[in-house]
């Protein structure tokens, strides 16, 4: 099984990289641990580990920019529609079998409550419903690759790194010292956001993907370090009760949010650490299988009529005595318990796909919209030189 599905996933082991898999990995269980760590639940049931719940999610806030990031470092040199419909496809996909099949299995076991305002339209239509808004964002970025695409190909070294500190500057300088905000980058979730993420990424892809690895451990160690540094100082801001000016700006700087000049550069050294570790081949082999399935995690885990549920049930029967060291170790292993089990359901998924022959079917479509939009600019022309 797992030969048949490494030769369909990847055709080409050596082009692909097995250190931005093991980001997509490590980048999904953040997210797992993320979200079972913000539930009200936990935070109700452990009241006095409130400033550690929230160094918990300070920790945990680099997912997003991540994802973004990588989606610049393998999209940059390719935007087949294909891949879009079919990842739309598995969004449907799980959005109306969880909550028409599985859920239906459930609701008596473990008595979920489903929320009577939720409208049938949010299963049947996920996209414009925002029920999972990340992929709603690169959905609408999706469409302009194109022409981004072809911008960055125009660009070398020196310009797009002036591009990418022009869009630093404007996304933390801009907005947040001087409190200006008219290009909507304040929100996590934006388009224009998710597009900064996407050049970064690029500027990855094309400078620093293929390089040789020659960095000793006392690289990766001062990397880490750095890391954890990030944190702890967003953490120590967040709770810090300065007023003075010079407090204010690094308030702002390290915020508590997805798009803060931290969470950044956190995303960023993670993703520069993993891609130039040389990986056994075996190992590379495990990671790559693992990496393409990592996406059905967020659609299981996340999906609305799971996310309040799962926290509960999780962390019902532990002690509200427990000490923050257990629990936080539980969290961890819990999440990648949560995320093994969404992959090994997404397998299956991928394999009815397959017997479903949905990617060839997306590639079809692709092939009929483009050939379509062909002729009608072909006719176009054709009238306008007869006229």
């Amino acid at each position: 099984m797992l030969e048949m599905i490494q030769k369909n996933k990847i055709k080409n082991q050596k082009e692909r990289n097995p250190g931005i898999d093991l980001c997509r990995i490590l980048g999904m269980i953040d997210i797992i641990i993320f979200h079972i760590s913000i539930e009200r639940y936990l935070h109700i049931k452990y009241q006095t580990y409130y400033k550690k719940f929230k160094f918990l999610e300070i920790i945990t806030q680099w997912h997003i920019s991540i994802f973004g990031i990588m989606s610049g470092i393998v999209g940059f040199k390719t935007n087949k529609y294909s891949n879009l419909v079919y990842l739309y496809l598995c969004v449907l996909f799980y959005s109306l079998t969880i909550h028409y099949f599985v859920i239906m299995f459930l609701k008596n076991k473990f008595s979920l409550k489903f929320n009577k305002q939720i409208q049938p339209r949010n299963y049947y239509f996920p996209l414009i419903t925002n029920n999972y808004w990340y992929f709603s964002t690169y959905f609408g970025m999706y469409l302009f690759l194109p022409v981004i695409n072809k911008g960055l190909s125009l660009l070398d070294k020196v310009d797009l790194r002036i591009i990418i500190l022009s869009l630093l500057g404007i996304l933390f300088i801009w907005k947040d010292l001087m409190s200006s905000n008219p290009l909507s980058f304040c929100s996590d979730t934006s388009f224009t956001t998710l597009l900064v993420y996407f050049i970064i990424g690029a500027y990855i892809g094309k400078y620093h993907l293929n390089n040789p690895n020659n960095k000793n451990i006392f690289y990766y160690l001062i990397c880490i370090i750095i890391f954890f540094c990030f944190s702890y100082v967003t953490c120590f801001l967040h709770f810090y009760s300065g007023i003075n000016n010079c407090n204010l700006i690094m308030k702002k700087l390290f915020y508590n949010r997805s798009n803060s000049i931290a969470m950044i550069l956190q995303s960023t050294i993670i993703i520069l650490i993993f891609i130039q570790i040389q990986y056994n081949k075996e190992i590379g082999k495990i990671i790559n299988f693992f990496g393409p399935l990592s996406f059905s995690a967020y659609l299981i885990h996340n999906h609305i009529d799971l996310r309040r549920k799962l926290t509960p049930y999780l962390f019902k029967s532990t002690s509200p005595s427990l000490s923050f060291q257990y629990l936080a170790i539980l969290l961890i292993l819990k999440g990648m318990v949560v995320f093994i089990a969404c992959t090994i359901i997404d397998y299956f998924r991928f394999i009815l796909f397959k017997i479903l022959r949905i990617r060839q079917i997306c590639i079809y479509i692709e092939k009929l919209t483009l050939l379509f939009f062909r002729n009608i600019t072909k006719e176009k022309k054709e009238i306008y030189s007869s006229i």
